[in-house]
């Protein structure tokens, strides 16, 4: 527990990332670039370490709290990720996360033999990988540099790596995931 506390926080506002932009001359043109992708990736950071804590609260909740205390966090965490994924540089740090966050909804449905209420929420989590899928494909038509200029560089990788045949294998994994957390007969109508 000392090492924990002794680690930096994010309670203490005056991290390296809220200092940077302050330091970097937006006197050039290139200044003003690296400036703007500063803020990009400051973004980009926090929105990754907030989504982190809502799908890490969902995976925990899953297990012990009542359905509707899992309902209530997984909905509220989820709509804070569909704000973010509206500014589009934000997406690649959100989909992942927002994936996630909907197998631990789905998984509980399950755990509390709701294989309806579980294929609705998955019907759901579908639109929204296809609806990610083709905007990486559409991003991915254009040049790398300009990607990663664009994006960022881990955006421009997660969104490379993000094709139909990728995410059906994901899928495939979360689909397994879930028939182990669920009983059988469950899994099987939510199948259905």
């Amino acid at each position: 527990m000392q090492h924990v506390e002794a680690l930096p926080s994010i309670s203490n506002n005056m991290l390296k990332e809220t200092l940077l932009p302050y330091f970097i001359s937006i006197d050039t043109e290139e200044g003003r670039e690296n400036w703007k992708g500063q803020i990009r990736d400051n973004y980009q950071n926090f929105i990754r370490a907030l989504n982190k804590q809502i799908l890490y609260t969902a995976e925990s909740m899953m297990w012990v709290s009542p359905l509707n205390e899992v309902e209530e966090k997984c909905f509220w965490g989820l709509s804070i990720m569909d704000k973010f994924m509206e500014n589009e540089k934000m997406k690649a740090h959100c989909q992942g996360y927002y994936r996630d966050t909907y197998k631990f909804l789905v998984a509980a449905y399950l755990r509390n033999d709701m294989p309806g209420k579980a294929a609705e929420e998955w019907k759901k989590l579908l639109g929204k990988i296809d609806e990610y899928v083709e905007f990486c494909s559409e991003i991915n038509k254009k040049e790398p540099k300009e990607v990663v200029r664009i994006y960022g560089n881990a955006a421009a990788r997660n969104m490379e790596i993000y094709t139909r045949e990728w995410i059906d294998s994901k899928l495939q994994f979360m689909l397994g995931q879930l028939r182990s957390w669920s009983k059988e007969d469950v899994f099987s109508e939510f199948e259905k």
